[in-house]
């Protein structure tokens, strides 16, 4: 809560208080002396007072906002202007499109609180150091596929570190049919994922709209996601992070629309039906 919202709310409860106050007296009589309309009066001002105040610092607020805005409207527009300074041969041979993509990568992350890769050493690198930062939180993975190079041994020692100081992870799994499910590949990935303390989770395809199949992470409490495509292979193609509240939510909320048609697989338990 920043210095302005508390004293909007601090003029509130002074209001609030001091009405509270002023009824109880007279209540009991204590401002007879001061006649039967002034107490009255006097919560009338105060009210006056203080709603001023409160309208005065709402618009001291927005102002400050809008400020702020401003500043990093002209933080951006000095970026625009920054690939001047690279040396003259560079940008002969690169040409101004190059530092434009960079500077583009750089305002999506600003105004659309996320970014892209397109390489998947950087995506597991850095959904690695996520399970760092969040510590102790719960994640939510949707995955098309149990043997994702996703579940590279240094996601998975990553993964398992992650759980041991207290985390949470929670896996829903797509597949095809009961073959799909059943493949020795399959059973040995869950199985290892299991062993490291992952909750599994499965979900037939066909009970699943097309626009739900999607691969993603999300943090529980919506703080931070990633959406990641697979090819054939489950080789990870792109991937995006991204913090912002209503992209977050939407994967979580997706999440527990799929946890309704999910079955838990239990350890130890053979899936062949």
């Amino acid at each position: 809560m920043d210095i302005v919202e508390y004293a909007e709310n601090l003029a509130l409860l002074l209001t609030s208080l001091t009405g509270i106050v002023l009824s109880i007296a007279d209540l009991f009589d204590f401002l007879r002396f001061m006649g039967d309309h002034t107490p009255m009066l006097i919560v009338l001002l105060l009210s006056l007072v203080l709603g001023s105040l409160t309208l005065i610092l709402h618009r001291f607020k927005k102002l400050h906002e809008d400020v702020r805005g401003l500043l990093e409207e002209e933080r951006l527009e000095h970026l625009n202007t920054i690939h001047e300074l690279v040396d003259p041969k560079l940008r002969e041979v690169l040409n101004d499109d190059y530092f434009d993509d960079v500077l583009s990568f750089l305002r999506r992350a600003v105004h659309k609180h996320e970014v892209e890769m397109n390489d998947e050493a950087r995506f597991l690198h850095y959904f690695a150091n996520t399970l760092r930062v969040y510590s102790k939180a719960t994640f939510l993975i949707a995955s098309t596929s149990a043997t994702t190079l996703l579940w590279k041994d240094s996601t998975i020692e990553a993964m398992s570190r992650f759980i041991q100081d207290g985390g949470t992870i929670r896996l829903l799994l797509f597949f095809k049919d009961a073959e799909d499910l059943n493949r020795p590949e399959v059973k040995m990935a869950i199985s290892r994922l299991q062993h490291k303390g992952i909750h599994v989770s499965t979900t037939h395809h066909a009970v699943v709209h097309s626009k739900q199949k999607k691969n993603f992470i999300v943090e529980s409490t919506n703080q931070i996601a990633w959406e990641f495509k697979l090819d054939e292979k489950g080789t990870i193609v792109t991937s995006m992070v991204m913090t912002d509240e209503h992209g977050t939510k939407t994967l979580h909320t997706a999440f527990d629309r799929l946890q309704q048609t999910a079955l838990p697989v239990r350890k130890g338990l053979k899936l062949r039906p």
